[in-house]
């Protein structure tokens, strides 16, 4: 259900079309119009054909600071960009000064770090849902740099409010694992392609693991009513919501 979803590319690792998933009410997200992404800093002339071939026209970037120059997703003069900083560039003036936490040792110290981008970046969030909503008959891109972290909060999002299953909310987070365990191990054969020193980032981040997902979604029933809960309270209307289902349910 997952390995097929992937778009195969030689500068980034962890693409895919966030449609294809069967919602609880017996119907499915619509295909080919909204893809989840990581970092487009390395992407080849060949990468940027197939992107071309996706046909989409904006590109939602979660990235923050100097991480946001970091490349794009718009390669062709068709598609537009729009950055969403997710992290507080005043605060964490580079991603890399947040990642690395030495506490960040277990499932639930992964699972409470979303909460408080969550609680911070619920705002933005709920913005750049707002930006998917509008564009997908167009065709949307949405990503991080490692696309799993706020890219995987949005994708857990829009499947949730779409009906998508729990548990393959979860998956499709977990799917995120071993195209982690490539783009590291990628970044550490080639170490003039990082920006910040691996050996510092606790290996728990350089990881999807799906018990992760299940405990953000938890706790977001118990703190909020869930997390789509959360986004309506950041500005995410009903409205919106009744846009989203309406265009990516099928």
């Amino acid at each position: 259900m997952f390995a097929e979803r992937f778009v195969p590319l030689e500068g980034a690792f962890n693409v895919r079309d966030l449609g294809g998933l069967p919602t609880t009410e017996g119907r499915l997200v619509r295909a080919g119009r909204v893809f989840r992404a990581d970092s487009p800093a390395l992407l080849t002339e060949a990468d940027k054909s197939v992107v071309t071939s996706l046909q989409v026209v904006q590109v939602i970037d979660l990235r923050s600071g100097p991480e946001a120059d970091e490349g794009t997703w718009a390669v062709h003069p068709d598609m537009r960009r729009t950055v969403f900083e997710i992290i507080d560039p005043a605060k964490h003036p580079h991603p890399s000064n947040d990642v690395a936490l030495p506490d960040l040792t277990d499932h639930e110290a992964f699972a409470q770090r979303y909460v408080r981008r969550l609680d911070e970046g619920g705002t933005r969030l709920a913005a750049a849902a707002q930006a998917l909503t509008r564009s997908v008959d167009e065709g949307v891109i949405f990503h991080c740099s490692a696309g799993k972290d706020r890219t995987g909060l949005l994708a857990a999002f829009v499947l949730t409010a779409l009906g998508v299953d729990r548990e393959h909310v979860i998956a499709d987070y977990g799917a995120s694992d071993e195209p982690m365990q490539r783009k590291f191990a990628f970044h550490r054969s080639n170490p003039e392609t990082m920006t910040f020193d691996l050996e510092q980032v606790p290996p728990l981040m350089l990881q999807a693991p799906a018990p992760v997902m299940r405990r953000l979604l938890d706790l977001a029933d118990a703190r909020w009513g869930g997390i789509v809960a959360r986004f309506q309270a950041c500005g995410f209307s009903d409205q919106d919501l009744a846009e989203l289902r309406g265009k990516l349910l099928v």
